[in-house]
């Protein structure tokens, strides 16, 4: 694809699908419909939520406790949040439950803390070939 159409189906979001830093590959729409549950049809909201959100939103709407063990391995837990909450309309407006997420996708990141969100430029588009990218620092 074009990157001109790459950037505007990222609209009104910065970069591409591939800069992580500017919401362009992180932030996306998602709709849920669920007639017998959720009565606030066409209802927007607007909390923070991240993919690792689906499986605990799916589990909690069905009543299903994730497995402890799976073959006989101990499961890590689960590290999404469920969605359920905002299902109400009471609770259209009520705080997300993610108060901190970290994104990055090659040399361009960003971070959201308490509604606040910092990002870096990424120093080439991703469009460009071949493009040296810089070295990344290490942290001890």
């Amino acid at each position: 694809m074009a990157v001109g159409w790459a950037w505007a189906f990222d609209t009104p979001f910065k970069w591409t699908k591939q800069i992580a830093s500017h919401f362009g590959g992180t932030r996306q729409g998602l709709a849920i419909s669920w007639p017998a549950k959720i009565k606030d049809a066409g209802g927007i909201r607007t909390q923070f939520h991240h993919i690792i959100d689906i499986v605990p939103t799916i589990l909690e709407a069905t009543g299903i406790k994730p497995p402890l063990l799976v073959n006989g391995i101990k499961q890590s837990p689960i590290q999404g949040v469920s969605m359920a909450y905002t299902f109400d309309k009471a609770n259209a407006n009520t705080a997300s439950k993610h108060t901190t997420r970290y994104f990055e996708i090659g040399s361009n990141r960003g971070i959201y803390k308490d509604g606040w969100y910092a990002n870096t430029t990424p120093p080439v588009g991703p469009w460009v070939l071949n493009a040296p990218m810089p070295a990344v620092a290490e942290y001890k």
